[in-house]
């Protein structure tokens, strides 16, 4: 950041500011993550990296609603989505539903939570990618709190298996909705329902 604040490249910069602040919001630093990613907005809208600008959105998104500012998260997320469907990239868009359906899930409308988070599975298509086993597990948890509880322990599982192949872990970006869909479905089935749902999801 500091190298491209003195070359004077906007657009450099921009990208800098980005992964800086995606770097503090995936640490849950969300406090110095927002000045960063509404820089690089602003930035990346003199500009032509529609893209870039995309993605920064979204994470900007998920960094207001951590935050408790719901009005300004939803705005930044629905441009998010708007742009990555304009400029027809495809893992933009499944960030950006995805991002969105978190947004979704942390209001508490599981409906729309598993619309986006469908739609984001649906246009990624690459089972292989860790976005999809990511947007695999939050599915799997809007489901559950949804009450559909065998559907989600299958879920679940598949996601899990998933996880394994490409060695990830669960992203404290969503740790939390995740416990609390694997809770929700461990509490709504019988222990061996439960377990053999996730096995056949696996």
């Amino acid at each position: 950041v500091a190298l491209w604040r003195e070359l004077g490249d906007k657009q450099g910069l921009a990208q800098a500011l980005r992964f800086l602040s995606g770097s503090f919001e995936s640490h849950g630093e969300y406090a110095a993550a927002r000045p960063l990613a509404e820089e690089s907005v602003e930035l990346f809208r003199q500009g032509e990296d529609k893209f870039g600008l995309g993605i920064t959105l979204s994470r900007l998104g998920i960094t207001a609603l951590a935050q408790g500012d719901h009005d300004a998260a939803w705005s930044y997320l629905e441009e998010g989505v708007a742009i990555s469907r304009e400029i027809e990239d495809d893992w933009a868009l499944a960030l950006a539903l995805r991002n969105l359906g978190i947004g979704a899930f942390r209001l508490g409308d599981y409906e729309q939570a598993v619309v986006q988070l469908r739609e984001s599975l649906a246009v990624l298509r690459e089972t292989g990618n860790p976005l999809f086993m990511q947007n695999l597990e939050l599915l799997a948890a809007a489901v559950s709190m949804r009450g559909e509880h065998g559907r989600a322990a299958w879920l679940f599982g598949a996601a899990e298996a998933l996880r394994e192949v490409v060695g990830a872990y669960v992203l404290p970006l969503y740790r939390a909705e995740y416990d609390r869909g694997v809770a929700a479905t461990r509490a709504g089935l019988e222990e061996a329902v439960s377990n053999a749902a996730w096995s056949e999801g696996r």
